[in-house]
């Protein structure tokens, strides 16, 4: 038996391609003060205790940096809800709280801001009450965009800071109103804390707003598998089974405290 705190993660990738910032990253040590839920957006995994091992020169498979590319092209456009800068500063006060820094000032608002913080650095935390109150505040839609930007923040800062990379520089903000586009038909509130329609699955969470929904997903998929992979009991990612894919991907689940 094992604890998921006993579950680290190494890059193993299958093939030179190029780092984040397209540049070769160096030598990554990872130690006992790696936590699990840093560990947990690799594609390659073990199961064991360690203390420390190198990970010389690491890349990322192309799909990832193309997606992680792709995450910081979108995310200073003009959303479905929220203006370009207004994104931008959601990415600023999600990665200030993830840093432990001090929240930088805004014109977003407490209830945006709080929500932002709560997502990027304390997501175990939320509570249907305390998401009924951000919805309240900002609205419904408002919300969900925001799960989406902050999340695939978090996600693009996680992996640079694995590579040993310096986060990329949040992109300028561009002009323009948001979409304010309404799927029709409107996904309904069945037995979730936001409405995401009748499947009650994770990659609905964001059917609210369907363009964070997608380029939420083109990330899950390219970090985890495709959704025709997942559909393979016997899908291998390299070296790795899909049964050791997913005892990994429970136990950076349980680290993080993760509802589903």
């Amino acid at each position: 038996m094992f604890e998921p705190w006993d579950v680290v993660g190494i890059a193993r990738y299958e093939r030179p391609v190029r780092d984040l910032n397209d540049r070769h990253c160096g030598t990554r040590a990872l130690s006992g003060t790696d936590s699990l839920t840093d560990l947990g957006a690799f594609g390659a995994f073990f199961v064991g205790k360690v203390t420390r091992m190198e990970i010389d020169g690491p890349t990322l498979r192309p799909e990832v940096a193309d997606e992680l590319a792709e995450t910081w092209r979108h995310l200073g456009a003009p959303g479905t809800w929220w203006e370009g800068r207004q994104r931008t500063a959601l990415a600023e006060v999600a990665r200030a709280a993830r840093h432990g820094a001090a929240i930088p000032a805004t014109d977003l608002g407490a209830a945006a801001t709080e929500a932002a913080v709560t997502v990027a650095a304390h997501p175990a935390r939320t509570t249907r009450p305390w998401v009924e109150e951000m919805v309240a505040s900002i609205g419904e839609e408002p919300y969900v965009e925001l799960v989406g930007v902050v999340s695939r923040v978090v996600v693009a800062d996680t992996v640079a800071r694995l590579l040993g990379a310096e986060p990329a520089p949040l992109p300028p903000p561009r002009p323009g109103e948001p979409s304010r586009v309404v799927p029709e038909p409107r996904p309904r509130r069945i037995r979730t804390w936001v409405a995401i329609g009748n499947v009650l699955s994770p990659p609905r969470t964001l059917a609210l707003v369907p363009d964070e929904k997608r380029r939420t997903n083109r990330l899950l998929q390219a970090l985890y598998m495709t959704w025709a992979d997942m559909e393979d009991p016997d899908f291998r990612r390299g070296d790795l089974h899909r049964t050791q894919i997913e005892l990994v991907a429970a136990a950076v689940s349980y680290a993080n405290e993760c509802f589903y």
